[in-house]
């Protein structure tokens, strides 16, 4: 961590769903490299409740929060305006994110609209909102947090797993775009993690899905957030935490056929349960 030590200390970094999982993990290593954090998510109270952990963490800890729901473009423009009129920002993490798995034909369609419009465009509109301060700068890294559904579709995420492609795509164009001018951008895609967000899916999800996420490893919040900073300290475009979650999304993408099937027998094994 060394290396992400250094690169972290002395900058300021802004979070969406920085009040908990892994947003909150991130911010906990930022305080710890000395680097300032404003974490952002659309509930006062739960990022309160986050920013005063840190501050017990770390008397020295730089901890602004920002309530906003990324979703309304409209109060992101006017949020992050004032934001960067009283701190200038080195990092954007977006991390803001909402999961409903239901089979598609069971799937509410406003769950559907709503995981599109924070999962994706809640990264878009914070993006738009910060690319022209760090252009101005002539500086800046952007982290998205995908999902390894950024790569391959699982049973039970017409809803989830769209908006995280796209949010693959939107990272690509990014970069292509903003390298040539200084700015990094670089896309997580952790697996399975322990998060509440987690936790409530595997109470909602259909047995299927259950059984997909279930014969993975999950991993912490915390190890995701150290691969993360690693990433980032790095300047890497792609970041897979996790040596075996990073093997099997590779496999999968060499030998997706492969893939394909091992992902149908799961979901055949739990559907004759």
């Amino acid at each position: 961590m060394a290396r992400a030590q250094v690169h972290f200390a002395g900058k300021h970094v802004l979070i969406t769903g920085g009040s908990g999982g892994i947003g909150l993990a991130v911010a906990r290593r930022l305080v710890d490299a000395r680097a300032g954090v404003t974490l952002a998510a659309r509930r006062s109270g739960p990022l309160e409740a986050a920013a005063e952990e840190l501050r017990r963490r770390s008397s020295q800890a730089r901890v602004r929060t920002l309530a906003v729901d990324v979703a309304d473009r409209a109060a992101v423009d006017r949020a992050l305006a004032g934001e960067l009129a009283e701190q200038p920002l080195d990092v954007l993490v977006n991390g803001a994110g909402i999961a409903a798995p239901a089979e598609f034909v069971d799937a509410d369609p406003a769950d559907l609209e709503a995981q599109m419009a924070t999962n994706y465009f809640g990264a878009v509109w914070t993006s738009r909102a910060v690319v022209p301060h760090f252009l101005e700068r002539g500086a800046g890294q952007i982290v998205n947090i995908g999902s390894t559904a950024s790569l391959i579709g699982v049973y039970g995420y017409s809803g989830y797993t769209p908006a995280k492609f796209a949010l693959y795509g939107f990272s690509e164009v990014l970069r292509a775009e903003l390298a040539p001018r200084g700015i990094d951008v670089t896309i997580v895609m952790p697996g399975s993690t322990r998060t509440p967000m987690l936790e409530q899916e595997l109470r909602v999800a259909p047995p299927q899905t259950r059984r997909i996420m279930e014969s993975t490893r999950i991993l912490s919040a915390d190890a995701v957030a150290a691969s993360l900073l690693r990433g980032v300290a790095r300047r890497r475009f792609e970041v897979i935490p996790g040596l075996d979650v990073s093997l099997s999304a590779r496999a999968y993408r060499l030998a997706p056929r492969l893939g394909r099937a091992i992902l149908d027998r799961e979901a055949r094994s739990a559907t004759r349960r």
